[in-house]
């Protein structure tokens, strides 16, 4: 999903790591410098037909740095 999505992902988040767990399943870990504008890519009909396509289930969370 990210490559059909770096150009956008390139305005709103600064870095990114992705960690394949499986053949089914993947970690993303993402610095999201506008979370406004990162919250509608992943809800637009664009990135619903992403998912789709690719079965994909999205679960995101938001963690702030301790220290």
């Amino acid at each position: 999903m990210l490559g059909e999505f770096e150009g956008e992902m390139q305005k709103c988040v600064s870095e990114w790591e992705i960690a394949k767990i499986n053949d089914h399943k993947a970690v993303g870990l993402m610095n999201v410098t506008d979370m406004e504008m990162f919250t509608a890519m992943m809800s637009s009909p664009e990135a619903a037909e992403v998912d789709a396509k690719y079965n994909i289930v999205d679960t995101i969370y938001s963690m702030d740095k301790i220290s």
